[in-house]
């Protein structure tokens, strides 16, 4: 079993791995697919990490709270600026380029300032109870998006409000 911070560390990775797949698109309806492939997966992981870490992050270090924050904000405003440009529209792969390089520099904020605050502060049990909610809800939420939701309402708030391992017990 695989605690929520290695799995999110593997979730990066494969979203990083989603531009090369993007960019190596042999034609325009496989860059499309590819495209929303690589958008609904950001998506959903940002809604993920958002629902699963944010309350315990809340409690444990508020200023980190409001950094992962702005970050998934930047990522989904990166993607709504995308969606409004046709992919053979010059000014496409600019954009392309900055949802890419958002990406990279929010791994790197939760891999290298985040998830070795989480890491300190939650126990090893809490981490692999997360892990398995991860990827239940990374699997319910990859194969319906229309699930993934803005933390207020939805499927994933109720599991964040119902689920005693969503608490954070580090007091």
């Amino acid at each position: 079993m695989s605690s929520a911070i290695q799995l999110l560390i593997r979730d990066h990775s494969a979203l990083k791995a989603g531009f090369s797949k993007v960019k190596s698109a042999k034609n325009m309806g496989q860059r499309i697919k590819a495209l929303e492939n690589l958008t609904n997966r950001i998506t959903v992981h940002s809604s993920v990490e958002t629902n699963l870490f944010h309350p315990a992050l809340q409690k444990i270090n508020p200023n980190l709270a409001l950094i992962a924050e702005a970050s998934h904000k930047r990522l989904q405003k990166e993607i709504d600026e995308l969606k409004k440009i046709a992919p053979i529209d010059p000014s496409f792969a600019t954009k392309f380029d900055g949802l890419e390089i958002q990406v990279q520099k929010h791994a790197e904020t939760f891999e290298k300032g985040i998830f070795p605050v989480l890491s300190k502060e939650l126990n090893g049990q809490d981490l692999e109870k997360m892990g398995e909610i991860y990827s239940k809800l990374h699997s319910i939420t990859s194969t319906r998006p229309d699930m993934v939701s803005d933390g207020k309402s939805g499927y994933l708030s109720t599991l964040r409000r119902d689920d005693d391992a969503l608490r954070c017990r580090s007091s």
